[in-house]
C-alpha cells in the first residue's frame, strides 16, 4: 500500500461507513460465534472451564477494530508494516511486528482470528491460511473478508497494494485446503452492490474510483443498510456483493454451512 493511501485509510477509518460498517458486521457475527461456542460447551459440560476468548487480528492495521472488539476477549494484533504496529501500541493494544505467512506465536495458541481484507495483499494467500489454522486452536474460529469479482479489479485496488480480487469459486477453493468447517459463507455489501459497480465502471474512464458516501446523510443511509445486513448474516447468505466473508470453524464439531 502507498503511504498517502494508508494515511488516508487511517483518517476515514473512524467514521468512513465502510470502515465502520465492517467492524460492526465482524463484531455482530464474532459475538454470534462465540456464543454458540459456550452453546457447547453447555452441552458437554465443560462451561466451568469456559474462559475469556484469545482474539488475534492478523493484519490489524492501526488497531482501529481491536478497539471495536477489546470487551469480547483479550485481543492481540500482528501487521508488518512499523508505523501501524507503532499506532496500535499508541491506542494500548499488543501489537506484534511481523507478517501473515510467518506468525510469532506456537501451535493452537488462539481460540479466535481475523482476517479482514489481508489475503489479497499477499503473494501467497494459501501459505497465509495455513498459518493462520497453524496458531489457531482446534474448535477455534477463523472470520475473514477478501474484496469480490475479479473483473472490479481498479486503480484504487492497486493503490491499496491488492495483489487481487477474488470469485466465490476462488475463496472456496482456498478454504477446502483448511482443516475446518464453514459456518457461514457470503457476499457483503449487497444493497450498494449495483450502484457501486456503475460508479467503479464510470470512474475508471475519469480516473478516479475511491468509495464514495462521505457525506453524512448518505452516509447514516449506508451505516442501515450494513445493521441489516449484520442481522441478515446470523441466519443467511446474500447472493451478490462488494466483499466476501466466511467463517470457518477448526475441528470436528461445527453447525452446517449457513
Amino acid at each position: 500500500m502507498d503511504e498517502q493511501e494508508q494515511r488516508r485509510m487511517w483518517a476515514e477509518e473512524e467514521d468512513h461507513w465502510w470502515y465502520r460498517g465492517k467492524r460492526m458486521l465482524i463484531r455482530d457475527q464474532l459475538i454470534d460465534a462465540l456464543s454458540t461456542e459456550d452453546q457447547r460447551l453447555c452441552r458437554t459440560g465443560a462451561q466451568a472451564e469456559r474462559r475469556l476468548p484469545r482474539i488475534l487480528d492478523i493484519g490489524c492495521g492501526s488497531g482501529r477494530t481491536m478497539a471495536e472488539l477489546g470487551d469480547l476477549g483479550h485481543i492481540e494484533g500482528v501487521e508488518p508494516c512499523r508505523p501501524a504496529v507503532e499506532q496500535g501500541r499508541r491506542r494500548g493494544f499488543f501489537v506484534h511486528q511481523g507478517s501473515a505467512e510467518r506468525l510469532p506465536f506456537v501451535d493452537e495458541t488462539f481460540d479466535a482470528l481475523l482476517l479482514l481484507d489481508v489475503l489479497e495483499h499477499l503473494d501467497d494467500d494459501g501459505a497465509a491460511l495455513a498459518e493462520a489454522f497453524r496458531v489457531l486452536r482446534p474448535g477455534g474460529l477463523l472470520l475473514l473478508t477478501v474484496p469480490a469479482h475479479p473483473w472490479l479489479f481498479s486503480r484504487h485496488d492497486s493503490a491499496l497494494g491488492h495483489r487481487r480480487r477474488y470469485s466465490a469459486a476462488d475463496l472456496r477453493r482456498l478454504l477446502t485446503s483448511l482443516d475446518g468447517h464453514v459456518e457461514r459463507f457470503s457476499y457483503t455489501n449487497f444493497f450498494i452492490f449495483p450502484a457501486a459497480v456503475l460508479l467503479r465502471t464510470a470512474a475508471k474512464g475519469w480516473g478516479s474510483d475511491r468509495r464514495g458516501g462521505g457525506s453524512p446523510l448518505v452516509s447514516a443511509w449506508l451505516d442501515r443498510f450494513y445493521r441489516i445486513e449484520a442481522r441478515w448474516l446470523r441466519r443467511f447468505a446474500f447472493p451478490a456483493g462488494l466483499s466476501l466473508y466466511a467463517r470457518l470453524r477448526k475441528g470436528s464439531f461445527s453447525k452446517k454451512e449457513g
